[in-house]
């Protein structure tokens, strides 16, 4: 650069090279103070996505079972398990005498109704009837209903997470012939709804306990409607937190005491107490 001076018409002039280390340094601290803010940003962008995308496999899990839950058959909702001694209808007669026990109806109704089981092996697993089927194709063997069977395997995949949360939540589900005498859960294909699950547990509602119990008997046995039930998932994400969701469903049917009839006498005849 070339500036006006008294003594010499014309002076050069310039940085020196300790003005432009100077500048070479500070130029380095403020880029890298830049990236560390655009690395941050993207971890922390990359992290919120991964913690959404966990969120919302276990509410589409969540959901799944919802909707099929809120949509169990019994017609225990609208008709008493049919008792001994008891005169019917020759309607009700008909049907009681094709009637034949089964592994998936072990009961009739009062009206002649087989009654699908309500089945809890053991604390993690249940198996239901549902309606939430939609046929896909019409006149074909496929029904509206279908069983279901909620449970757990082991992980299918190694990850780091394996040892914390060593399971997935699977979900068994066959819509064809739902009148079939006995269930085959081996010929069915799982699918997948959630991976890394430390445990998982059902509890069904008792109405003389007051409260969520891990079985009934009256349930066992076939003989009473389900009014609620408790679902009890731990689950872990990728950063290793464990995770708890506690979740009531109830079916949509509305409460009905099938065990009176339009007189409020007992089934039996006898007055209510």
């Amino acid at each position: 650069m070339k500036i006006f001076n008294k003594k010499h018409f014309f002076k050069e002039v310039g940085l020196t090279l300790i003005e432009v280390l100077v500048a070479i340094t500070l130029l380095s601290i403020l880029m890298l103070y830049i990236y560390s803010i655009v690395d941050e940003s993207t971890t922390t962008k990359d992290r919120t996505i991964a913690e959404d995308r966990q969120l919302l496999q276990v509410e589409t899990a969540l959901s799944r079972f919802r909707l099929d839950f809120s949509l169990i058959y019994s017609p225990l909702y609208f008709s008493a398990i049919k008792k001994k001694g008891r005169s019917d209808s020759e309607e009700n007669q008909r049907l009681a005498s094709r009637f034949k026990p089964s592994e998936k109806y072990p009961q009739i109704t009062e009206k002649g109704i087989p009654v699908p089981i309500f089945e809890m092996p053991d604390r993690q697993s249940i198996v239901f009837l549902t309606s939430s089927n939609k046929r896909k194709v019409s006149d074909s063997r496929q029904s509206n209903y279908a069983w279901l069977k909620y449970t757990l395997r082991s992980n299918s995949i190694e990850d780091q997470s394996k040892k914390f949360a060593p399971n997935e939540l699977i979900r068994y589900y066959t819509p064809h012939n739902p009148y079939s005498k006995e269930h085959d859960w081996d010929e069915v294909k799982p699918q997948l709804l959630l991976r890394n699950v430390k445990s998982l547990e059902f509890l069904i509602w008792d109405d003389e306990k007051t409260d969520f119990v891990s079985k009934s008997l009256e349930l066992e046995k076939g003989g009473k409607a389900i009014r609620g039930l408790k679902l009890v998932l731990v689950w872990v994400d990728s950063m290793e937190n464990e995770h708890t969701e506690e979740r009531i469903y109830r079916p949509l049917w509305p409460y009905f005491d099938v065990t009176l009839d339009k007189d409020g006498n007992t089934i039996d005849g006898k007055p209510q107490d």
